[in-house]
């Protein structure tokens, strides 16, 4: 009688901060409540006041969602899919990199959204920490015993 064992793997290292966090699907619902909200408002501004976010974040959702149109935004999807540069298109539409950015879909995850991503959190708690350390630093009045320990505290 043959008997199979099953192969357990044990994660190593450490446990992911938050586990259910995926910014892909944080992004997929955003979008399809602004293109909710957009198709019953019809207006980017009422759409940014409602969701409390820029217009320009607004459009560049509605844009990834297929459903913001205008003259010079189809103009940049077409170029981009003729194979175009940004710097291409800047040349030819007359805007800058960033104006041409804004009309394009988002090819990452969105930026600046209200929830941190994982990443963005870690570097919040380097700067905090290099910030503090600093000030450590600087400060002469704190005896160098004190000084390590509270380094040490921050560190934890």
């Amino acid at each position: 009688m043959d008997v199979k064992k099953k192969s357990v793997y044990i994660r190593v290292g450490r446990p992911p901060i938050r586990p259910n966090y995926n910014a892909y699907d944080i992004q997929c619902k955003l979008t399809e409540i602004t293109a909710e909200l957009y198709k019953e408002y019809g207006e980017v501004k009422a759409v940014a006041e409602e969701l409390e976010i820029s217009e320009i974040k607004v459009r560049k959702l509605l844009i990834t969602s297929g459903v913001y149109e205008s003259e010079i935004a189809d103009e940049i999807m077409a170029l981009r899919e003729v194979g175009k540069t940004i710097q291409e298109i800047c040349q030819i539409t007359g805007l800058g990199k960033s104006s041409v950015n804004g009309y394009l879909p988002y090819t990452k995850v969105l930026y600046n959204a209200k929830e941190l991503s994982l990443n963005a959190e870690r570097i919040k708690k380097y700067r905090k920490r290099s910030t503090a350390v600093a000030k450590l630093e600087q400060s002469k009045d704190i005896g160098k015993g004190m000084q390590q320990l509270l380094l040490c505290a921050l560190f934890l």
